[in-house]
């Protein structure tokens, strides 16, 4: 009996030896297992995180890239709104200038315009006299022709009249007598014509100056415009 309970309790202890040696053995294995799987893990997260280290610094060397590009782009937008703002005050400065010159030409105009009125009195009271002086020893014919006005700066025209006279800058023949354009079948060049109280001496032709019709010479374009188209009586002093 003794003996068959010492067999019995052998037995549990080598049962109990190969369960504790089983356990250990699966703990071990368990354990190496866990530690592998986690090197795994730590060497991946590893891999990971360098991977990710690397990007950052790609991504921040991009941002400062970019960063230094937005830089000089706000340079480069300030300095075209400099120039922008210069070009806008010169800009303004030449439409001041251009309405001062426009002001300037105005009351030139205006000051040419009133001598060129000043002088034509004094020329037409001069031809008055001269007139008067001649009249007994001219004779004149009166009829009626058609009469216009021109200048020198007309299309078409040159600023010299037909027998050579420079009117650029004047109306009048260096005789003192205004200038008019006839058609020199009707009326002879160097005849003096007698318009509206005044003397003209015929020193230029026209090819729209055919028949009886007289082509006064003005200044200005204005008082060309405002004298129009007129049928007059005048006198062709002989």
């Amino acid at each position: 009996m003794l003996h068959n309970n010492m067999n019995n309790i052998n037995t549990i202890n080598n049962t109990r030896t190969t369960v504790f040696t089983f356990i250990c053995a699966t703990i071990i294995l368990t354990t190496g297992l866990i530690n592998y799987q986690v090197t795994q893990k730590k060497e991946e997260l590893e891999e990971a995180n360098e991977g990710l280290g690397n990007n950052v610094s790609e991504l921040d060397a991009e941002v400062n890239d970019l960063s230094s590009d937005i830089s000089e782009l706000n340079t480069d937008i300030k300095e075209y709104n400099n120039t922008i703002t210069k070009q806008q005050e010169k800009l303004k400065e030449l439409k001041t200038d251009k309405e001062q010159l426009k002001k300037d030409n105005k009351k030139l105009n205006n000051t040419i315009q009133k001598k060129d009125e000043k002088l034509d009195g004094l020329v037409q009271l001069s031809n008055t006299s001269r007139n008067k002086s001649k009249s007994a020893k001219t004779t004149s014919t009166t009829k009626t022709m058609e009469v216009t006005a021109y200048t020198a700066s007309c299309k078409g025209c040159s600023g010299i009249t037909y027998k050579g006279t420079n009117v650029q800058n004047t109306k009048y023949h260096p005789s003192g007598y205004r200038i008019v354009a006839v058609d020199p079948n009707v009326v002879p060049l160097g005849t003096l014509i007698e318009v509206n109280g005044e003397t003209y001496i015929a020193d230029d032709i026209g090819s729209a100056i055919k028949g009886n019709r007289l082509d006064l010479l003005f200044s200005s374009k204005s008082n060309a415009l405002q004298f129009g188209r007129q049928q007059l009586k005048v006198n062709i002093l002989n």
